[in-house]
């Protein structure tokens, strides 16, 4: 807790909206900041080195990640990309949730209204089987793809990824995940996963400067479609005497223009810093609080847990909802009590999110709780 310069004054719960970040990343940003500008150099060498870093993070080759301000900026790459490389067209049907966060769900209804892509929905539950076979079931003839959240930004479920990728594979449609809620959060290995897109944030679970994050695209999918922007750096071969432009292969072929290497520098810091503490220790910890919170607050009336307890389809999110009680309402109710949690107002849940992370400590977790109970008591 001493390496974040959080104020004391209240205690945050939303690291699934924003993370905030520990020193040494601040640190690291800063000083690359002020060094980019005393030698007016962009350092954009650096984005290789940071690249091989995070390929290792979340286990995948360095040729099939590209960095990015954000999973928004990283689901229009993939909604774009596999119009391209699918030949998307329309009346073709991609499968996604109603559990899915707008910068998830907003680019492929982006290729709804100017394609004709038809988009399926899907309603997501706890329970991990169920879910694939929900999926599974609206696949038809016209279905090329499916788009879901590793981890819903709403009720925290985690989806069995793996076992989905390899189903839809079976079915030859393309699989591509949001992972915002995700990397930072637990250990993730993307080629065991399977997938063919991935996109996070930086600002997230993974405490990373604000205007950062990650996209992969799996090998041999990069190069079935040319990239929406293009600029320098995204270009194996290029004379504009002769009219030559080849783009690179790899993922990076996304990448274009001058960028601010800093921020890509607080990114490979804000790794180094979660490797140090240990990913799967930084899942335990999540865990451990998520699961003493859950326990507890579902003791208080008129409290309800839409997280499931199992902490293989749940990790380090925990949502509630509170009968006879307006969502918006508690939220503010406890932020008045210097408290900082989410509301979820998607899919009509009207419910409140808690986000736990390596920051988080037990006591604070009580702090929570009592207050939850006052306010419930205090509401009659």
């Amino acid at each position: 807790r001493a390496e974040f310069p959080l104020t004391h004054e209240r205690i945050y719960f939303n690291t699934g909206g924003l993370g905030p970040s520990p020193r040494y990343v601040i640190d690291a940003t800063t000083q690359m900041m002020l060094r980019i500008n005393e030698i007016s150099e962009t350092k954009h060498y650096l984005f290789d080195k940071i690249r091989k870093q995070a390929a290792e993070f979340v286990g995948c080759d360095t040729d099939e990640l590209a960095f990015t301000r954000n999973a928004t900026e990283g689901m229009n790459i993939i909604a774009r990309g596999a119009a391209q490389a699918m030949g998307l067209k329309a009346g073709d049907e991609i499968i996604t949730t109603t559990h899915e966060h707008p910068g998830g769900a907003m680019p492929w209804l982006g290729l709804m209204k100017e394609l004709g892509v038809k988009i399926v929905l899907m309603d997501p539950v706890s329970d991990p089987d169920e879910n694939i076979a929900r999926l599974l079931k609206r696949v038809s003839r016209k279905t090329k793809g499916i788009s879901i959240s590793h981890v819903t930004c709403t009720l925290g479920y985690k989806f069995p990824v793996k076992e989905i990728c390899r189903a839809v594979h079976d079915r030859g449609l393309f699989c591509a995940l949001d992972g915002a809620q995700v990397v930072g959060m637990f250990p993730l290995d993307l080629h065991e996963i399977g997938c063919d897109f991935y996109t996070t944030s930086g600002h997230k679970w993974l405490l990373g400067p604000k205007g950062t994050g990650m996209v992969y695209i799996r090998k041999g999918i990069r190069d079935r479609f040319t990239p929406e922007f293009v600029g320098a750096y995204s270009n194996k071969k290029y004379d504009l005497d002769e009219l030559v432009l080849d783009y690179k292969d790899s993922a990076d072929a996304t990448e274009y223009g001058t960028r601010n290497s800093a921020l890509v520098v607080g990114l490979g810091a804000a790794m180094d810093f979660l490797n140090t503490i240990g990913m799967t220790r930084v899942a335990e910890h999540g865990a451990k609080l998520a699961t003493h919170f859950k326990t507890e607050v579902q003791k208080i009336k008129n409290v309800s847990v839409l997280t499931p307890m199992d902490l293989n389809t749940s990790n380090s999110i925990a949502t509630f909802k509170i009968k006879g009680m307006n969502y918006n309402a508690a939220v503010q109710e406890l932020g008045r009590r210097k408290l900082r949690l989410r509301p979820v107002g998607e899919h009509h849940i009207d419910a409140v999110r808690v986000s736990f992370h390596v920051f988080n400590r037990m006591e604070e977790v009580d702090v929570l709780l009592k207050n939850i109970r006052e306010m419930i008591e205090r509401a009659g």
